[in-house]
């Protein structure tokens, strides 16, 4: 066939995210996913799951920001570390599943290095693609 109906979907962009703790009991790791949950009472759009890791032998919680504009990565990051504290636990890690928002980035830097008026044209990359036209408007 040459023509037929195009089906396209687009959504915001998400934060899928893995916070590893110091620890093997996947208990902590589901008691600390439960409190950042936005269907048990959580964050706004954040879906948490504790895992265990067994090629690392530790346990992770691993999320879904739906919306980070509303939710912001550092303010989930100090949830994770505050419940992981309460078990006595330390976080040792976090990585990305997948591409980030910058503007999440910045966010990030702003918060943990206190830095006021960070923006994208701090970024030597993104000044460096806008002075040669190819950054999106």
């Amino acid at each position: 066939p040459t023509a037929g109906p195009t089906a396209v979907g687009a959504r915001k962009p998400i934060i899928s995210s893995n916070f590893s703790l110091g620890t093997s009991y996947l208990m902590v790791a589901r008691r600390i996913a439960r409190a950042l949950h936005s269907e048990k009472g959580g964050l706004s759009g954040v879906k948490a799951i504790g895992v265990y890791v067994p090629r690392e032998g530790v346990v992770q919680v691993g999320m879904v920001i739906a919306d980070p504009a509303k939710t912001p990565l550092y303010r989930v990051m100090e949830m994770v570390r505050l419940e992981a504290r309460r078990f006595g636990v330390p976080v040792i890690g976090a990585e990305f599943c997948g591409p980030i928002p910058l503007k999440a980035l910045i966010e990030l830097a702003r918060y943990y290095l206190q830095v006021e008026d960070l923006g994208e044209d701090d970024i030597l990359e993104v000044a460096l693609a806008k002075a040669m036209g190819r950054w999106p408007s």
